[in-house]
């Protein structure tokens, strides 16, 4: 707010009304309870007029898939959620339900006035069960879910392996939730049979866009009753990721998707155990207000809109990310400044009903000179990245990527040219851009049903919603010498903050300079050993006998009492914690074992032409942009 001359007066900057002004705004008693007005940032509690409904309580469904035997998963699930449930990490008023589901449908009766679960098969001829019959009080019945999870693993001994009741499971859940909303967790293994692509239709583009609507319209349904999706997608054969992916897209949902049987184990249980631990805004509502002559162009990230411009993100958290692209339609708006104020409405864990709400004041100015010197060039990039995504996403097959990629090239083309004119470096957009050509997204054909499908697809899902920081190491990995860590790096300085090492250029040139070698690619970590490398070393961080050993990351720690194994775990460590995933594998690879990972190294090296997909080296590059 801008307080005119005539100090009685207020003027807003978002809508230029003009308010006198409120005796408790000028000398209020309780200013330093009034964050609204000290501060750009503030979350207080919402008045009556935003509560439409009673607050709803937190609560928990799970949709769990026992159709093959995914070892270990069960096992897992039930003990994380068990031990939760006895650390009293729940509140008080958190809801918990679960189906099961195979060939047949199975719910379960958690009344506390039961000795045991009661499991109840639903089939053709069966009443439809209500919300009360199944979603319980965390709190009333806790000792007969503990029971219940003490033997989910044992329930099913016989996996059946054939297509599952995935879609009368989940329209079922809905009506289970519907009254409430809240999270629903679902694991998924087998093929789900309304998803499957009939072999008239087995082309590109049936792997490249959905193959039909039916999750759409359930999901029309679920975002009116704030049910927010997380999925865990066990790789068994093609699973359909871009059909499935429609719960993610408009449910502000989020997926997990394992296809390596060595490590999937280890990272479920890390992912599941996020989910179970973020802090979430349950029935929340979002929108931005802008000042005049400005208005939003596109929002890209996963949403619906519920009306106007008012969007549902029920249960987002803080590492998920929206992109809002605006436009300055009144080039003489009558302000040298751009005021942006965001509010999510929502209802925290403790039943409040609350606003959290961001004003940020942005110059505009008419020097482009002064627009490129203050670019981020890394936002930047992905934020051309995510537009291009957004476009694919609409795509009628996958030669529309030769479109997406002259856009990406055309838009890198005209900056660079204003940088040039105007003397400004931009040397690092080149880096992003270049890794964003060479990005698998970018140049898969989506051709064949295929696991290989399946991840391009889970890429393209995540893409959507992560934050710039990890995109990055996406398309542009981070690389690190471990071999010549210095004392101050990879240690926490006297503010808790962790010093990382510097990294290294992505060409061959390091590799040959040997060493030991860490590339963070995303969603993976590979410690690279070159061929030339100190033995010494070598065998204090694996052991004298590393030249016969596994090299897993599990053998990596042997001798704890060498500094530099220190300094690697803790770098792993954190790179680890800042990843939306909990646990991205490590793989430990030599040079010359001619494993896929080697192969993932060297093209991840952007700087340098080993990308098959995308010939042409970082000088390439510059000369082919101009």
């Amino acid at each position: 707010m801008e307080q005119l001359k005539d100090e009685d007066y207020l003027r807003c900057n978002i809508c230029t009304c003009i308010i006198k002004i409120p005796k408790n705004f000028l000398r209020p008693e309780d200013l330093e309870k009034r964050p609204d007005l000290n501060t750009g940032s503030y979350d207080i509690k919402a008045g009556q007029e935003y509560q439409m409904r009673p607050p709803m309580a937190p609560a928990y469904f799970f949709m769990i898939d026992v159709s093959s035997k995914s070892e270990g998963i069960l096992s897992i699930m039930g003990q994380i959620i068990k031990d939760m449930i006895l650390e009293d990490k729940f509140n008080n008023r958190t809801l918990f339900g679960f189906i099961t589901y195979d060939t047949s449908i199975h719910l379960y009766n958690f009344n506390s006035k039961l000795k045991s679960p009661q499991m109840y098969v639903l089939t053709d001829d069966n009443e439809m069960p209500t919300r009360e019959d199944y979603m319980f009080n965390l709190q009333d019945s806790k000792d007969i879910i503990v029971a219940f999870l003490n033997q989910l693993d044992r329930l099913f001994p016989k996996p059946q392996l054939k297509s599952t009741q995935f879609m009368s499971a989940l329209n079922l859940v809905q009506k289970i939730m519907q009254d409430n909303g809240g999270k629903l967790i679902i694991l998924t293994s087998s093929p789900i049979k309304e998803l499957n692509v009939a072999e008239n239709q087995k082309s590109s583009q049936y792997h490249f866009q959905p193959t039909n609507n039916i999750l759409k319209q359930v999901c029309d349904k679920m975002h009116l009753n704030y049910i927010c999706p997380s999925i865990f997608i066990v790789q068994s054969g093609f699973n359909n990721v871009g059909t499935l992916n429609q719960l993610v897209k408009y449910l502000n949902g989020d997926m997990f998707y394992y296809d390596d049987p060595i490590t999937y184990s280890q990272k479920f249980y890390y992912d599941f155990y996020a989910v179970l631990r973020r802090e979430y805004t349950w029935e929340s509502v979002f929108r931005i207000r802008l000042s005049i002559g400005w208005k939003i162009k596109s929002v890209y990230g996963n949403y619906t809109v519920k009306n106007a411009d008012l969007l549902n993100v029920t249960c987002t958290e803080d590492q998920k990310v929206l992109m809002y692209e605006l436009e300055l339609n009144q080039p003489r708006a009558p302000y040298d400044n751009l005021y942006v104020q965001t509010a999510l409405l929502y209802t925290s864990t403790n039943g409040e009903r609350r606003i959290r709400v961001h004003n940020i004041c942005i110059p505009i100015s008419n020097s482009i000179k002064t627009i490129y010197s203050q670019i981020d060039q890394s936002c930047l990039a992905i934020s051309l990245y995510k537009i291009a995504l957004s476009q694919l996403n609409i795509a009628k097959d996958a030669k529309d990527c030769i479109q997406t990629k002259d856009f990406l090239i055309a838009a890198t083309r005209s900056i660079s040219k204003n940088c040039q004119f105007y003397k400004e470096p931009l040397d690092f957009l080149h880096s992003y851009m270049l890794g964003i050509m060479k990005s698998q997204t970018l140049n898969y054909n989506y051709d064949q049903q295929s696991v290989l499908t399946d991840h391009m697809n889970y890429l393209r899902s995540i893409y959507q919603y992560l934050n710039v920081d990890e995109l990055v190491t996406y398309i542009v990995p981070q690389l690190y010498n471990i071999s010549d860590l210095k004392e101050q790096e990879c240690v926490y300085d006297d503010n808790g903050y962790f010093i990382y090492p510097q990294s290294i250029s992505l060409v061959l040139e390091e590799v040959s300079n040997g060493g030991l070698l860490l590339m963070d690619c995303g969603y993976c970590l590979i410690l690279f050993i070159c061929k030339i490398h100190d033995e010494n070393q070598m065998a204090d961080i694996f052991g004298q006998q590393y030249q016969n050993m596994n090299l897993i990351e599990d053998n990596l720690y042997s001798n704890s009492k060498n500094l530099i194994n220190d300094k690697l775990y803790f770098l792993i460590q954190e790179l680890r914690n800042n990843k939306y995933t909990k646990y991205v594998p490590l793989y430990i690879v030599k040079q010359g074992s001619k494993t896929q990972w080697e192969e993932l190294f060297f093209q991840n090296l952007i700087y340098d032409d080993f990308n098959r997909h995308y010939r042409m080296g970082y000088n390439q590059f510059v000369q082919y942009i101009g």
